[in-house]
């Protein structure tokens, strides 16, 4: 029997359409009774057979794909016309497939496989969709058997190719083992890799390819090696803009100069595709790069970040940019080390020294008369900041006094203790009086400070600060030096918490309760501070260092924790002389000479009240009574317009740079406004030696006990922000800065010189 007219011409088409791929000999095993149809399978199965879960061939298994997509029942669609017009070409799959089956060998033959040859339309649309992503000539270059699809290279990646293991491109633009092992789904299916990333997976975010080690929370670029962009399909654009429909300003994409010729002029697409991955913003109330730096669960994948924000961000309170509320800005970022350090990629070591070269560096020929091992968390050449200033004033003293001066830092710089490695695995970086002496093991330095210990040479370890290193290894480096106890600063209270400021969520000081307080357990830095402190009590346990704090206010908190030591005691990091009087603004009747001169010393973080001192900035931007200046190294930020941003950079060579500037700019107020407990505060000390006045936080640790001893009628200290927006809006701080002030200059002390001196261990 034969399809005849009268059966219409859709099921002549799909009779027409599975003959090349049905198999009457097998379908007359399972069905031999085939009157219904006259006799001949094909119709039989069209009419009857699919319906009672015969399969056409070995390589279409009816039931199963019923099974698998069950609405074709329902339907009644048959299922291996379905396969044919749609499946095969959205990655259905005719039937059950092991994963471990899904790519062969070339030559190598599928089982009962019979491949499918697309329509006309078919291969248009792919042809589209793979333009740029398929390379041929490459392709070519592989030796494909391209006789049973008549030459055409695309045509064979997309039947046999990819079932082969061969590539689409040259480059590294896409690797269909690793899409395959990352989205198993796909794997799953019977489609092609290539064609699944530029149909579904590059809209949905999924990854070309494997991110390089340390950037793997960086999206690609246009610039990236490799990268080609995927157009999204007409319907896809078209689901975008409903989406993002009142979220994407086009005027205000326009403003940040974009190249809109790859997306044929066409803003909107171009930030689809081009412009997010080149941070523009979709408009004001989206910001790219926050999203994706307070995201990195986002960064790591591929998705347009302002789609993610419309589809799931904003159903899970994720932020769209940084709250206008700083507070709120700084807890939304709030990180613990360990996600901090996971940020921070691997670091290329370089040149590396033994350790006989290392003992014969420090040993040298000018027989030295001692050598100071001194750890830090970075280098302190090129770093800022007080740590930096104490390591070179001990640098100086041990040079005049004769001492090698080794100064050991992590290789890779990151803010929590490292993982205790084998130490000849554990990689830091050296400087021998003060040049590069390249990278040793750990291990090698043990060895090499051993070594130094010959003839009786004293060896002095000196901890700045442990972030980056294993405290495991600076135990084992305090035994290889002898029996000296080391000396351990307290420049902070990163032996408490790796919140090295005790800053809960970095917002709010938590002066370091217990670990299983509730306080704890509400902080991002909750979990890892356990072991923190357990590694670090034992290493005070087992070395009992000499403690040096900067100050009473710092050692007190210490001490409270409990941690085991030889001794403790105060070490000033400088001496503050204020012996020259300064011409202050007298608050007398009639015009004002000029505007009180308000000032912020330092870099514009949170942490040292910078979101403050801007609020008070911008409150009185119309004020005439006050101009605000701030000192620092600039750091790209916007500046409110009312306020005069000075750099000022102080360094060994010049370590009055800061109160120089003060006094240079007649600055009649500094705001020390720190939310975190000062140790010792610098900026304190240098804006009295300046001659300032200084309005102060009272609970800023340090600030107001060292401006209470060298100059109490210099400053006053205040509760909160409300006394401080109350001071500026009344007449008292005119009255204040009126007081007769002084100037004189801050000192550097020589840090733990000074006490190894006091101590008989230096001499001079």
């Amino acid at each position: 029997m034969s399809i005849s007219v009268t059966d219409g011409p859709r099921r002549r088409d799909d009779y027409d359409l599975i003959v090349p791929h049905f198999d009457a000999g097998h379908y007359r095993t399972y069905q031999t009774d085939l009157s219904a149809s006259g006799g001949d399978p094909v119709l039989h199965f069209l009419m009857h057979g699919w319906r009672q879960g015969l399969s056409p061939s070995a390589a279409f298994d009816t039931k199963f794909y019923l099974d698998l997509y069950p609405n074709l029942l329902a339907e009644n669609v048959n299922p291996l016309v379905h396969y044919l017009r749609h499946g095969a070409w959205a990655g259905y799959l005719p039937r059950s497939n092991r994963l471990e089956q899904r790519f062969y060998e070339p030559g190598a033959v599928i089982p009962s496989w019979a491949f499918l040859l697309p329509t006309d339309s078919t291969m248009s649309e792919v042809r589209r969709l793979v333009a740029g992503h398929f390379d041929e000539t490459a392709y070519r270059a592989l030796c494909p058997d391209l006789d049973p699809t008549g030459g055409d290279a695309l045509l064979h990646y997309l039947l046999w190719g990819w079932r082969q293991g061969l590539r689409p491109q040259a480059t590294d633009g896409f690797d269909d083992a690793f899409y395959c092992e990352t989205y198993p789904d796909v794997a799953g299916t019977d489609i092609s890799p290539l064609l699944h990333y530029l149909r579904w997976g590059a809209w949905a975010g999924r990854l070309a390819r494997r991110r390089p080690k340390g950037r793997e929370f960086r999206p690609a670029t246009p610039d990236t090696p490799g990268w080609l962009p995927v157009r999204p399909s007409d319907e896809q654009v078209g689901e975008a803009r409903v989406l993002t429909e009142g979220h994407f300003d086009e005027a205000h994409y326009l403003s940040q100069a974009p190249d809109l010729s790859p997306a044929g002029g066409d803003a909107f697409l171009h930030f689809l595709v081009w412009g997010w991955r080149e941070g523009l913003n979709p408009g004001p109330g989206f910001d790219v790069g926050f999203y994706l730096t307070s995201y990195p669960e986002v960064a790591a994948t591929d998705v347009n970040p302002l789609l993610h924000y419309l589809r799931d961000g904003v159903h899970r309170d994720m932020l769209p940019r940084k709250s206008l509320i700083p507070w709120r800005t700084q807890l939304d970022q709030a990180r613990s080390g360990r996600e901090r350090a996971a940020r921070i990629g691997p670091v290329q070591n370089p040149t590396s020294i033994n350790a006989r070269d290392l003992a014969r560096a420090l040993v040298g020929a000018d027989e030295p008369a001692g050598v100071a091992v001194v750890l830090s968390h970075d280098d302190f050449t090129r770093s800022l900041g007080g740590v930096k200033n104490v390591i070179e004033d001990e640098f100086a003293g041990f040079r005049a006094a004769g001492w090698r001066h080794l100064h050991v830092w992590p290789l890779r710089i990151i803010p929590i203790l490292a993982d205790p490695a084998a130490s000849d695995e554990a990689i830091v970086q050296l400087f021998i009086d003060g040049e590069p002496a390249g990278t040793a093991s750990v291990a090698d330095l043990l060895q090499a400070i051993a070594d130094c210990r010959t003839g009786g040479r004293v060896v002095q370890v000196i901890v700045h600060h442990l972030a980056g290193h294993a405290p495991e290894h600076v135990q084992a480096l305090v035994a290889a030096a002898g029996s000296a106890p080391p000396l351990v600063w307290l420049h902070d209270y990163f032996t408490l918490c790796t919140n090295y400021a005790l800053m809960r969520n970095d917002i709010a000081f938590c002066r370091a309760p217990p670990v299983d307080s509730p306080a704890c357990a509400i902080c991002c830095y909750g979990e890892e501070r356990a072991d923190h402190l357990r590694r670090m009590r034992t290493f005070f346990r087992e070395t009992l260092p000499v403690v040096l704090a900067p100050s009473e206010t710092a050692l007190e908190l210490w001490r409270g924790q409990g941690f085991d030591h030889a001794r403790a005691v105060v070490t000033p990091l400088a001496r503050l002389d204020l012996d020259a009087p300064v011409h202050v603004l007298r608050n007398a009747p009639g015009p004002v000479p000029r505007p009180i001169r308000v000032a912020f010393l330092g870099t514009r973080i949170f942490l040292k009240g910078w979101a403050t001192f801007q609020a008070l900035v911008e409150r009185h931007a119309a004020d005439g009574r006050y101009a605000f200046f701030q000192f620092g190294m600039p750091d790209g930020l916007p500046s409110p317009a009312n306020l005069h941003a000075i750099p000022v950079a102080v360094k060994a060579e010049d370590r009055d740079a800061m109160a120089r500037a003060i006094e240079e700019h007649e600055i009649d107020v500094v705001v020390v406004w720190s939310l975190c407990r000062e140790t010792f505060s610098f900026t304190l000390h240098e804006a009295l030696a300046g001659g300032a006045f200084v309005v102060a936080r009272k609970a800023a640790g340090n600030v107001w006990p060292a401006l209470a001893a060298h100059a109490p009628e210099q400053g006053c200290a205040l509760a909160d922000e409300d006394d401080l927006k109350a001071l500026f809006a009344g007449e008292r701080l005119g009255e204040l800065v009126a007081r007769p002030r002084a100037k004189g200059r801050l000192k550097p002390g020589r840090g733990a010189l000074d006490w190894l001196a006091a101590n008989g261990t230096v001499h001079g």
